[in-house]
């Protein structure tokens, strides 16, 4: 899979504009308690879990008032259980690819959503049982520009050994890397399959880093000083008195210049802040418990800092470092309230070694300073290795800290052993009480309340995150779409199908044609105001060129633009044997765009989304064909077009292509069995024809442009197969071939013989 990229402050900036969902258009939960679920590690002082606790070892408060605990549950998926304090244990049904079951939703203060799929739990009893199955997540985000080239690689060696020694993944896993201001790379999206892992730790390891650390930073910073003139008398003075800065040139450049290094490294910090909140706010998209493990050096939170005490010439006592900067502290307290309302707890790791993170003395035996200058503390060197250094360096580590501990999540500075804490983390994520609480009224008063956890143990080390912010249905609906958007890969809710295809548009631009489509049994129906079933679906798109420019923007209802018998089986009110689908399509310049699907159910509060690149190539030359797209042809008003060629049996289907200065072009071809690979020339390479498509010919539709539809065999069993498709042009004397592999889903019966359609 390549390494995806975009903008990421601007497409926040474009998203936020997005316009919230109307009070009419609120979904109806299914009428359940609200509930607030806090997951709970206790440790006792050796650092190792507490696994014998009952209900009434657990107090809970919300806002300071004791609240009815409804269960207490010990959650082990390493083990595949879940232990319901005083009942027999729950298996959790975990297949290969990490399926867990919630077959009923809850509606809870924090926002919740589907796992990764719906399938009976046996055993299962009760909502709470059910609730607990709900897989959490481990997103590794590298915060690239804080770190080294030596620090990545720690990292990427310890969590190389970690993969090595892991047989399978207990829940899903993704990994970002934040490459540059501006720009995230996707290392790898949720997944619980090991290799795509193992290939996300390749990518880190091949990634280039500009090193822009701050221990590189402050090594440039000191060298320039040390180049510009009179610099030892400007900082420390040759008499030892101290020179005045007033009329030095080169002193004031420098301390202009050290402002202008704190300015850029809050600027950073502020960033890494935000990108971290809109993480969090991604993954309030998902159940259970989440570990955000963030690899980093560190963020500036005060006033002053490192570059400046290296650069004033004041004397050290009246130094003033710990001031916090107020725009800083801002931003973590939206990251900490919005990790908390997400039940996502914070890893901080720095990966540098004890040795360096104790101070900068390291970085003082730099050439151009004589051992003499500083011993003596005749340069800024002595500056390196200061209390005051120390004091500034260290305190960017204390937002790593002050996240992990308002989150439930644990700081890991200075790691002797590096693998052995990633491995704690895992652990975490796995093993957990799950305590649930009926929430207090009312709902969604878009107030911070406070959570505190205790556990009658005296050695008892209780972790959980402190709070959540209870927040009205619209606006939980209007950030999920504005996270699914800037981060799809972080949500597996809705399965999202999608594909983009270029046609030919007006003279000689292409239309990007976006076809997104959802299996209508997977959708939740009910009844409109005027009496009419529809689903209550709103698809949401942007496009962006590589700059993070929006180029366009749709937000629509999809229930509206789906056809009636999509929606409908003659069985009566339910959802029909067909796919929703949803279509549009824009004009588009040469280039490479990005774009980005959330597909929200309003009804039940379910959200997915996805990610495409497409590539508009320069106006060629000649003979050229559009991309080969499937559509639907049993619409007397529509062709609609059929993504990732997934449509259910009994649909009538064919392939659309356009020639652009064609001659007498034409469209043939095979229905083959499935392609299973192979090398090119074996059996396995060259799947059995089972229906030859004759060849037709294709229509005029405008000024040297030619398109048709060759249509599919009706009836196909369900399963899986291989479109070959030959477009040829004789007269022009050119051919062009695709090779599609589509798959016909198989329809299902409702329980009293209904046909409702399924996969």
């Amino acid at each position: 899979m390549a390494c995806r990229s975009w903008r990421f402050a601007l497409a926040l900036f474009l998203l936020l504009s997005i316009p919230a969902v109307s009070a009419q258009q609120r979904p109806v939960f299914q009428a359940t308690v609200a509930q607030v679920r806090v997951d709970v590690i206790v440790t006792d002082g050796d650092g190792n879990f507490i696994r014998n606790l009952s209900l009434e070892d657990f107090t809970l408060y919300e806002d300071d008032e004791a609240q009815e605990i409804l269960s207490v549950q010990l959650v082990d998926l390493s083990e595949g259980t879940v232990l319901r304090l005083g009942q027999p244990a729950v298996p959790v049904a975990i297949a290969a690819e990490g399926v867990a079951a919630d077959p009923a939703p809850t509606t809870e203060h924090a926002p919740t959503a589907a796992p990764l799929a719906t399938e009976e739990v046996p055993g299962a009893a009760t909502e709470a049982d059910l609730a607990a199955t709900d897989l959490g997540a481990v997103i590794y985000i590298i915060d690239g520009p804080s770190i080294s080239e030596m620090t990545k690689n720690r990292f990427t060696l310890a969590w190389s050994s970690l993969l090595d020694q892991t047989e399978r993944l207990s829940v899903p896993h993704a990994a970002y890397m934040i490459s540059g201001v501006g720009r995230i790379e996707e290392l790898s999206p949720l997944t619980m399959n090991m290799e795509r892992m193992r290939e996300a730790v390749r990518k880190l390891e091949n990634e280039p880093l500009l090193d822009l650390s701050l221990q590189r930073r402050l090594v440039d910073f000191y060298n320039y000083m040390a180049a510009e003139q009179s610099l030892t008398a400007g900082i420390a003075g040759e008499d030892g008195g101290g020179a005045s800065p007033q009329g030095n040139e080169p002193v004031s450049a420098a301390v202009a210049e050290a402002q202008a290094e704190e300015q850029r490294e809050l600027a950073r910090s502020l960033y890494t802040l935000e990108i971290l909140t809109s993480f969090c706010d991604a993954l309030a998209a998902r159940g259970g418990r989440t570990a955000l493990v963030w690899v980093t050096t560190g963020v500036k939170t005060t006033q002053g800092g490192p570059f400046t005490i290296l650069a004033s010439n004041e004397d050290r006592a009246s130094l003033t470092l710990g001031i916090p900067d107020p725009r800083a502290m801002k931003q973590m307290e939206h990251l900490q309230h919005a990790a908390n309302s997400s039940s996502v707890s914070i890893y901080a790791i720095d990966p540098t070694p004890i040795n360096q993170v104790r101070g900068m003395a390291v970085d003082a035996g730099i050439q151009t300073v004589s051992e003499a200058d500083f011993a003596s503390g005749r340069s800024g060197s002595a500056r390196l290795s200061s209390i005051e250094m120390d004091y500034a360096v260290t305190g960017l580590r204390d937002g790593m800290i002050d996240a992990a501990a308002e989150t439930g999540g644990q700081a890991i500075i200075g790691a002797t052993d590096l693998a052995e804490a990633v491995q704690t983390i895992e652990s975490d994520t796995g093993r957990f009480y799950l305590v649930t609480y009926a929430a207090p009224l009312p709902e969604g008063d878009g107030e911070y309340h406070e959570i505190r956890v205790e556990v009658r143990r005296p050695d008892a080390d209780v972790r959980a995150r402190k709070g959540y912010v209870d927040l009205a249905v619209e606006e939980v609906q209007q950030r999920l779409v504005m996270a699914a958007l800037a981060l799809p890969g972080t949500v597996t809710g809705l399965p999202v199908h999608a594909e983009v295809f270029r046609i030919w548009g007006w003279g000689e631009r292409k239309t990007l044609v976006l076809a997104t489509s959802i299996e209508a049994w997977k959708v939740n129906t009910g009844f409109r105001a005027d009496g009419t079933l529809g689903a209550s679906l709103r698809v949401h798109v942007t496009v962006t060129d590589q700059d993070g420019e929006l180029i366009e923007r749709a937000d629509d209802d999809l229930s509206a633009r789906a056809r009636a018998q999509d929606l409908t089986s003659e069985a009566g009110d339910q959802p029909g044997a067909g796919m929703v689908v949803y279509r549009n399509g824009w004009m588009l310049d040469p280039g490479t765009y990005d774009v980005h699907v959330a597909l929200l159910d309003e009804i039940a509060g379910e959200i997915g989304a996805t990610s495409l690149e497409v590539e508009i190539p320069e106006v060629e030359e000649g003979w050229r064909t559009s991309d080969l797209m499937l559509v639907t042809t049993d619409s007397s008003i529509y062709a609609y077009p059929i993504p990732n060629g997934r449509f259910v049996a009994g649909q009538k289907v064919g392939a659309y292509i356009e020639v652009k200065d064609g001659k007498q072009p034409q469209i043939g071809g095979r229905l083959l069995e499935a392609q299973r690979g192979g090398a090119e020339g074996s059996d396995q390479a060259m799947p059995r024809t089972l229906r030859v498509l004759p060849a037709q010919r294709l229509s005029t539709k405008g000024p040297a442009t030619y398109s048709g539809s060759l249509q599919l065999p009706e009836n196909l069993t369900p399963g899986k197969y291989t479109l070959e498709i030959v477009v040829s042009d004789q007269a022009a004397g050119e051919e062009r071939t695709f090779l599609v592999p589509i798959e016909v889903l198989r329809p299902h019966y409702a329980a009293d013989g209904g046909f409702i359609g399924s996969s």
